[in-house]
């Protein structure tokens, strides 16, 4: 199967997905749920010259039912049966592998926290799913108490790359920005103005601020609702 109403498949997820829009779509345009609905299937079947086809199949009540009741969420008792968390030991061989495969992480997880940002200006990733000073001890908390002190330590890195990645970020106040005003007074060949250099870190207080105060209150309400 090549494409759905037009729309190209590339896996059975997709043809899920596009079966369930072409539902909804045929849904929308009357008043009560259709009793049948119609596609465009374009096919190509394993044959010499492998042509192309394209037919219109209508799908039933019952048939319509079955593609919209399609989920990826096994039942919740048997969840645990389903899916279990992937662990992947890193053990290096010796003092020289150790510092190249913590160089290794260092830069990918200096990657994601630099995509993650992007992405939070994209949108694709909410604020919600940030983490504050109450987050990362609560997090904390449950390494200590249910994991071994490497889980620990691994996480503390994972903080510690965060940390550096956000303070050499181009924000006034953070060593990012006084990288950033030292590299403007190299090219103008004199210092910012004091009064500049006032007011660019006020606002970039105020902004840490606000990044702090909303991230706390996310970090609460995990915590009150989930628990």
């Amino acid at each position: 199967i090549l494409a759905i109403n037009g729309k190209p498949v590339a896996s059975f997820a997709d043809l899920v997905m596009a079966l369930q829009a072409a539902r909804e779509a045929a849904t929308a345009k009357s008043a009560t749920q259709p009793a049948e609905y119609a596609v465009s299937v374009q096919y190509q079947p394993n044959i010499a010259g492998q042509p192309t086809y394209t037919r219109r199949l209508a799908l039933s009540a019952q048939q319509a039912k079955a593609v919209a009741d399609v989920s990826w969420t096994p039942p919740q008792a048997l969840s645990f049966l389903w899916y279990k968390p992937l662990r992947i030991p890193l053990k290096a061989t010796g003092p020289l592998d150790a510092a190249r495969l913590g160089v290794a992480k260092t830069n990918e997880f200096m990657l994601q926290t630099y995509l993650t940002l992007a992405r939070l200006f994209q949108r694709s990733v909410p604020v919600s799913g940030l983490r504050g000073p109450i987050g990362i001890v609560s997090a904390g908390s449950t390494l200590v108490t249910e994991t071994s002190w490497p889980y620990v330590l691994f996480f503390f890195g994972i903080i510690s790359v965060n940390l550096v990645v956000v303070n050499f970020l181009p924000i006034p106040i953070t060593d990012g920005g006084l990288m950033l005003f030292l590299l403007i007074e190299k090219l103008k060949g004199s210092p910012v103005s004091p009064k500049i250099l006032a007011a660019a870190n006020y606002v970039g207080l105020a902004l840490i601020g606000v990044v702090f105060l909303t991230v706390t209150y996310f970090d609460l309400a995990r915590l009150i609702f989930h628990n």
